[in-house]
């Protein structure tokens, strides 16, 4: 039986970049070049993530990206350090408390997450990035892709939507018959019995 592991690890912080209309193409890519700490090649013009030192920057739209990071304690000072260097290009606002985290790694990983939404989940540049899909999962909203150099898939759903994928992740599960195991990382997650058995721990 395949294994696929889900975790549903917590978003340190989040801030959500928009650029203003009159910022010039050179001017956004500049700022994205310091914010991705010199890699805005690797996130211009395609759609991809790429790891910047302690945090990581997604595309999340025409003219908007996400930064995000992995400790909270810097959620502040990354909030006054962008906007700082944003000036009047960009507004910057905080959405960490706006998102759920799931991260679904295995070697069924693929084929579970296809049954959600139809995308191919094994593009990759080449080059240390990652490519970003705003699309439709399990019916809602959502931000989906793969991490490198681990593998797993990310996945950030508005908070308000987070049980229902939760919910879906265990159904489908049960489905394809994979043994789901939880990761250590993960937090509000309830590790499931293998789908053979047909049973279910409780929430």
């Amino acid at each position: 039986m395949d294994e696929i592991s889900v975790a549903r690890p917590p978003v340190a912080w989040c801030l959500g970049l928009e650029f203003t209309r009159s910022a010039a193409a050179e001017q956004r890519t500049q700022l994205l070049h310091a914010i991705a700490g010199g890699r805005a090649d690797a996130l211009l013009p395609a759609r991809n993530a790429v790891q910047a030192g302690t945090h990581r920057v997604l595309w999340d739209g025409p003219h908007r990206w996400l930064v995000w990071g992995g400790e909270a304690s810097g959620a502040e000072s990354a909030l006054q350090r962008i906007r700082a260097a944003c000036g009047g290009m960009a507004s910057v606002t905080d959405v960490s408390h706006g998102w759920s985290r799931f991260r679904i790694g295995g070697r069924a990983a693929a084929r579970l997450l296809a049954k959600g939404c139809d995308l191919d989940l094994q593009t990759q540049d080449g080059a240390g990035a990652a490519p970003v899909w705003r699309t439709r999962f399990a019916g809602v909203p959502a931000v989906l892709w793969r991490n490198e150099p681990d593998g797993c898939h990310e996945l950030l759903v508005a908070r308000s939507y987070s049980a229902w994928i939760a919910d879906w992740l265990d159904d489908a599960c049960i489905e394809f018959r994979i043994c789901a195991t939880a990761d250590a990382a993960s937090e509000g997650f309830t590790q499931r019995p293998s789908a053979a058995h047909g049973e279910r721990d409780d929430r």
